[in-house]
């Protein structure tokens, strides 16, 4: 139906129309402090829940079946997460077994060949949508906090996988082929690709003119030759003087079709640190090991 602006914005709700629009609205909101252009123009609409999550109106703070909507579906599949149903497969492990295969078939939990090495496996994202029931729950997660929780090697992979448009496994045994769920392959269909080519200015411009610019200097070599996307962030979890700060990057080299010939992606986390400490660190290591980099591009 229609989340409430004073969820977001602590304005008096307006009153909503009862049809959907087609650009994914429901009717006219009286806060001006949402935009969604990119040019700080308000947007004065409502967002337009599915009727199944029972957000109304009358009742803006309740939220359920999140785990049923497609935004969770495609998590799922597009980018390993759990959400609160079961991937076609069958339901997955709360680890990542396939970090020791390369073969998400050892994530699902039916298999057991590689169950004795859960105590050592990664976490899985567990998003848990199933259990969030009110819009502030909701929007804390949309915003980075909540059980939006990302190991390194998750993100790592989670942002592989966008930029490749394909599934992407993390794993440390040498493997020439990789083999994630066949839910997961179908799901980087040609909207799923379209959808993931509109955020590549955005990444790429985080080292350009965001805030990564910091580190544009120390990563010139690389993107004088390669193209890079990156994403930080800084989360204030329990101490907010010594905030969690994270910085991703993916190195992507193309032949002379324009398909991907190699990639690379480096993964920086900190906990209890400061804003931009990732970022700076990353831009030292690419600095010192800018050739040791360009040799793993490099190498077929």
């Amino acid at each position: 139906m229609c989340i409430a602006a004073q969820v977001l914005s602590q304005e008096p709700a307006a009153r909503c129309r009862s049809t959907r629009d087609s650009q994914g609205w429901r009717g006219r909101s009286s806060s001006g402090r949402e935009s969604l252009n990119g040019q700080l123009l308000p947007w004065d609409r409502y967002p337009a829940l599915s009727e199944a999550t029972g957000n109304t109106r009358d009742d803006p703070r309740t939220l359920r079946n999140l785990h049923e909507l497609p935004i969770a579906a495609m998590m799922r599949d597009l980018f390993g997460a759990r959400v609160g149903t079961p991937a076609g497969e069958g339901t997955r492990r709360r680890h990542l077994l396939s970090f020791w295969s390369a073969n998400e078939e050892d994530d699902l939990d039916r298999r057991r060949s590689l169950e004795a090495l859960t105590g050592v496996s990664p976490d899985a994202v567990d998003l848990r949508l199933n259990r969030i029931t009110n819009t502030r729950d909701y929007v804390t997660l949309l915003l980075g906090g909540g059980s939006s929780r990302w190991s390194n090697v998750a993100a790592s992979a989670a942002f592989s996988s966008w930029a490749l448009r394909k599934p992407v496994i993390a794993h440390v045994v040498g493997r020439q082929t990789y083999l994630p769920l066949i839910s997961r392959r179908v799901a980087f269909n040609a909207r799923s690709v379209a959808a993931a080519k509109m955020l590549d200015n955005g990444l790429r411009r985080v080292i350009e003119d965001g805030t990564a610019l910091g580190i544009r200097t120390q990563l010139q070599p690389l993107s004088d030759r390669y193209e890079l996307y990156a994403k930080t962030g800084t989360l204030a979890a329990t101490d907010p003087e010594r905030p969690t700060s994270r910085i991703l990057l993916v190195v992507i080299a193309r032949n002379e079709r324009g398909e991907v010939r190699n990639a690379l992606t480096l993964s920086f986390v900190a906990e209890r640190a400061t804003m931009g400490f990732a970022t700076a660190e990353v831009g030292r290591f690419v600095q010192q090991h800018g050739e040791d980099l360009v040799r793993l591009m490099e190498t077929p």
